[in-house]
């Protein structure tokens, strides 16, 4: 898709640079061009500009209030004169019926039909948006931009438009270019020495992005997500800091509970939870780059306050809420980003970059058994959140959509994505597909994240394990929630997501029987039942998302994904709530696999009858 802004030095120069630099991120320098950037002595300049607009899918036209009433050396209104620049631009546009767009900044009205020349009045007719100044102009480019990708996808439907991601200039005509003042006849540049420009559309392949062929360099997107996700994920190492928790805020009068502990971890997953939607609806206003800063920071600030926590109370403040809130702020951007880089491999992918999430315990864990054991777990927090901190805006920086209507270059399901039904949440949840999905989840939630906040608990309790031994055993263990994150990806590309969920789910069942079993010097039956309960969570984190995005469409992934995603809040609290419940009434955790065990069965059936692609005949 390519985008022509017109405008006048003298009117609109300022703001029209900061639009131009907007547009530039979003669509690519190549593909947006403010000026005809060269018109070579001895050529018709007028020829010139029609085949420059000529090669456009949108004009631009910045109005401002000189824009109608600025005059030439003669005293004769430029829009007057049938050589002045702007005129043409916009005579040819309409003569073409190549969409016109005015963009309205300093207050500026539309041109009235009565004061524009008879060539130009088809300008009045066409709708157009104001650009303000801050703090509205951040908005006001977001209506903008959204508006022109849906003119994208039209474009790219017909056109096999191309994907623009690198950064780099381009010129117009394949002669010469013009310098970007050049608006008047005396400012044509004399020089020779001009880049030429592919006159044809690029294809997919020959795009580059990051210095690679698309194809390649959409990866960086999924190794990005990954290692935010390591951070991200800390939250899985929770057990490791329970102990340590307890003892640091239990007094003789009032000792914290295994429920208490639980506290934090339960409110963080429940922030998480909460944001996630909220998140989804705003990546589609707002840059994914700028909501994902916005979380990260977040993030790091409820770690590090956390280092200045005076109770269970006020670490529920700082670490459970939020750093949890920062977490849900975050999470989905990568997947989101991804998803809509990789339709062709979504579930290979998605499960690649949410690998990061599963496989943070098997870093943070020892690193924070480390770290407390030297500098105690207030100062654990401040170390942590440091980390975090610059890991995640690092990362956030890179993250942006691919152009609206982008498919990889000869995918065979691209036709299909085109033509699919994209739902609306409320369409979504009226679902029988929507609901078996979300009950499956919340099952695989609950007895997932169960698990992994009494991981290290039940290998010191029932098993008799060192507590060296069984934060070790913890990171071994986020092996498998990592690794079960582009397996079962892989296996929804494969067998479907029906029977990747009742799998994933099946093996809930065999665990949950094997430590109804395991007791003390149990450690092979512990670690691999143990296993498959942190495998089963990260498996959940793969089928749910690919399975909304091809359920119900990639348009509203982010928001309709964020509801379902409240099946994993739910899960938390319910998960927390087993297990709290079973130590402090039974004294023992065992009694928690009855409950996982019980719903994984029926989540079993319910995977196989309602987890469908809905009907949309």
């Amino acid at each position: 898709m390519k985008l022509f802004i017109s405008y006048r030095r003298k009117d609109s120069h300022s703001i029209t640079d900061r639009i131009y630099d907007w547009l530039e991120r979003e669509f690519g320098r190549e593909n947006v061009f403010k000026d005809v950037d060269a018109i070579p002595l001895g050529r018709d300049f007028r020829q010139i500009l029609q085949d420059a607009i000529a090669r456009c899918d949108v004009l631009l036209v910045v109005i401002g209030p000189l824009w109608l009433g600025e005059n030439d050396a003669e005293g004769r209104r430029r829009v007057d004169n049938p050589e002045d620049y702007v005129r043409i631009e916009i005579e040819t546009a309409l003569k073409r019926d190549i969409p016109v767009i005015p963009l309205l900044v300093d207050g500026a009205p539309l041109p009235r039909g009565g004061d524009l020349p008879p060539s130009l009045q088809g300008l009045v007719y066409r709708h157009g948006t104001p650009v303000r100044h801050d703090p509205d102009f951040r908005s006001d480019m977001g209506r903008l931009i959204k508006a022109l990708r849906e003119v994208a996808l039209g474009v790219s439907r017909t056109a096999h438009s191309d994907v623009v991601t690198s950064v780099a200039s381009t010129p117009i005509r394949p002669e010469r270019v013009m310098h970007p003042r050049a608006r008047e006849p005396s400012d044509v540049v004399t020089s020779a020495a001009f880049a030429p420009m592919t006159t044809a559309v690029r294809s997919t392949q020959s795009t580059i992005l990051f210095g690679m062929p698309v194809r390649t360099g959409r990866w960086v997107f999924v190794l990005a997500g990954m290692l935010m996700n390591v951070c991200l994920g800390a939250v899985y190492a929770w057990s490791v800091f329970r102990t340590p928790v307890a003892k640091l805020f239990s007094t003789a009068d009032a000792p914290i509970t295994a429920k208490q502990t639980l506290w934090p971890f339960m409110l963080f997953l429940a922030f998480f939870t909460v944001l996630m939607p909220i998140s989804g609806r705003l990546v589609q206003k707002v840059h994914p780059r700028t909501i994902s800063l916005v979380g990260s920071l977040i993030v790091a600030a409820g770690w590090i306050l956390s280092s200045y926590a005076t109770g269970i109370d006020s670490l529920c403040v700082t670490y459970g809420a939020l750093a949890g809130a920062g977490v849900g702020i975050v999470y989905g951007i990568p997947i989101a980003v991804v998803t809509r880089w990789f339709p062709d491999l979504k579930g290979l992918a998605v499960g690649l970059t949410v690998l990061g999430f599963g496989l943070s315990a098997l870093v943070t864990a020892l690193l924070a058994h480390a770290l407390i054991e030297t500098y105690g777990i207030l100062r654990t927090f401040f170390i942590l959140g440091i980390g975090f901190l610059v890991s995640l805006v690092l990362m956030s920086l890179i993250l942006r959509f691919p152009p609206a209507g982008w498919q990889p270059e000869g995918w065979q399901g691209a036709a299909a994505a085109v033509s699919e039904r994209n739902y609306t949440p409320a369409e979504m949840l009226t679902t029988s597909s929507c609901l078996g999905l979300w009950l499956c989840f919340i099952i695989g939630s609950l007895s997932g994240l169960m698990a992994i906040g009494i991981s290290s608990n039940v290998g010191q309790e029932i098993i008799k394990l060192q507590p060296a031994t069984a934060a070790g055993l913890v990171s071994f263990f986020a092996l498998f929630n990592g690794g079960g994150r582009p397996l079962f990806g892989w296996l929804t590309d494969a067998i479907g997501h029906s029977k990747a969920a009742a799998l994933s789910l099946f093996m809930v069942v065999l665990a949950s029987g094997g430590m109804l079993l395991a007791g003390e010097g149990s450690v092979l039956l512990y670690a691999a039942c143990f296993a498959a309960f942190w495998m089963g969570l990260g498996s959940w984190l793969a089928i749910a998302p690919t399975a909304v995005a091809t359920y119900f469409g990639p348009k509203n992934y982010a928001t309709n994904y964020g509801i379902v995603f409240s099946a994993y809040g739910i899960g938390a609290i319910l998960a927390s709530l087993t297990a709290g419940f079973a130590k402090d009434i039974f004294g023992s955790y065992t009694r928690a696999f009855h409950v996982s065990g019980s719903l994984a069965t029926v989540g079993v059936i319910i995977a196989l009858t309602l987890m469908k692609k809905p009907n949309t005949a």
